[in-house]
C-alpha cells in the first residue's frame, strides 16, 4: 500500500511539475510578447523625438529667415527687383539685336 501511495504521490508531483512548467512557458510567451510591443513602442517613441527635433531645428531656420528678411532694408529689396527687371530686359535686347543681325545678313546675301 505504501508503494501505492508513493506512486499517486509521484504522479501528482509529476503533474503539477508539468502545469508548472506549461505555465511558465506561456508566461514567457507573454513577457516576450509584451517585449516586442514595448521596443516597437520605444522606436516610435524615438522616431518622434528626432522629427521634433527636426521640427524644431525648422522653425528656428524660418526664424531666422523671417528675421533676417526684416533686417533687410526695402530699399536692397527694391534694388534685387531692379536688377532682376535689368537682367530680363538686357536678355530681351539681347534676342532683339540677334534677330536685327539676322535679318542684316540675309539682306547682304
Amino acid at each position: 500500500m505504501r508503494i501505492g501511495l508513493q506512486a499517486e504521490a509521484t504522479g501528482r508531483a509529476e503533474e503539477q511539475v508539468q502545469e508548472q512548467i506549461q505555465s511558465l512557458q506561456n508566461l514567457y510567451r507573454q513577457q516576450r510578447e509584451q517585449n516586442i510591443q514595448l521596443q516597437q513602442r520605444l522606436d516610435e517613441m524615438e522616431s518622434l523625438q528626432q522629427l521634433q527635433t527636426e521640427n524644431q531645428q525648422l522653425r528656428q531656420r524660418i526664424q531666422d529667415l523671417e528675421n533676417a528678411v526684416e533686417q533687410r532694408p526695402s530699399q536692397q529689396w527694391g534694388n534685387t527687383m531692379t536688377q532682376q527687371a535689368t537682367k530680363a530686359l538686357n536678355k530681351q535686347v539681347k534676342q532683339a539685336l540677334e534677330k536685327t543681325i539676322d535679318l542684316r545678313c540675309l539682306r547682304r546675301a
